[in-house]
C-alpha cells in the first residue's frame, strides 16, 4: 500500500463523517421535548468521537438510566427514564471547588408519549410520572414485602386489596427502612414501580 493510498483512504473516512446527518437533538443538556430515539441517537453520534467515558463526563446530554425502565408484557404505560449529568468535573480534581451541580431525572411513557417534568430526584421524576400514568397510586394500601432465598421479591398483598390496581404494569406501594426507599422499575407483584414507602417514625 502506497502513501497515495493511506491519503485516499483517510480522506474517504472524512468525507463520510462530514456527510453522516447530524442528530435533530443537540449535543449537549436541553429541556426541549425530543423524542428518546432523538436523545439516543445525539449521545451515541458525540460518542462517535469522544468515547463512552468521554460523551458521559462532559457532554451533560441526556441518555436513558438503564436500571429505569419499565417495560411490562402488557402494560399500558411503559416507561423509560432518562437523566443528564451536570455535575462539575473540576470537583473531582480541586477538592476546594464547590461547584457540585445537578444530577437531574425525567420519565418518558411510551405509550403516551408524554415526558414528565425535570426533576432533582429519581424518586420525584417517577413519582411525577406516577401521577399522569396510575392517577390513584398514593391512595394504594401500603404493603410489606421479603427477598425470596433465591432472590427476587414476595409481597403480601391482602384478600381486599383493589382488584382494579391488580393487572400488567400496575404499581404497588411497599413498606420500607429509611437508605432503602427507591422506586424500583417491574418490580411490583404486576411488572410495574415497586414505590418505596418509608413509614412514619423510621
Amino acid at each position: 500500500m502506497t502513501a497515495t493510498d493511506v491519503l485516499t483512504g483517510q480522506l474517504d473516512l472524512l468525507t463520510l463523517l462530514e456527510l453522516e446527518t447530524p442528530p435533530t437533538a443537540p449535543l449537549h443538556f436541553t429541556v426541549g421535548h425530543y423524542h428518546p430515539d432523538e436523545l439516543d441517537e445525539a449521545y451515541a453520534y458525540r460518542a462517535k468521537s469522544e468515547g463512552l467515558m468521554g460523551v458521559s463526563n462532559w457532554s451533560r446530554q441526556w441518555n436513558e438510566v438503564q436500571t429505569g425502565r419499565n417495560v411490562a408484557d402488557g402494560s399500558a404505560h411503559r416507561t423509560f427514564t432518562y437523566g443528564a449529568d451536570l455535575r462539575c468535573n473540576e470537583h473531582w480534581r480541586n477538592p476546594e471547588c464547590q461547584c457540585l451541580g445537578d444530577l437531574p431525572y425525567r420519565v418518558y411513557c411510551h405509550d403516551c408519549d408524554w415526558w414528565g417534568g425535570i426533576h432533582q430526584n429519581e424518586n420525584h421524576a417517577v413519582e411525577d410520572m406516577l401521577n399522569h400514568c396510575w392517577v390513584g397510586w398514593q391512595d394504594l394500601p401500603c404493603v410489606t414485602s421479603s427477598m425470596k432465598p433465591n432472590g427476587g421479591y414476595k409481597f403480601k398483598i391482602p384478600e381486599d386489596y383493589p382488584k382494579e390496581w391488580q393487572y400488567p404494569g400496575a404499581p404497588v406501594r411497599t413498606a420500607r427502612t429509611p437508605m432503602s426507599g427507591r422506586h424500583v422499575p417491574g418490580r411490583s407483584p404486576w411488572g410495574g414501580y415497586d414505590v418505596g414507602v418509608i413509614e412514619a417514625g423510621e
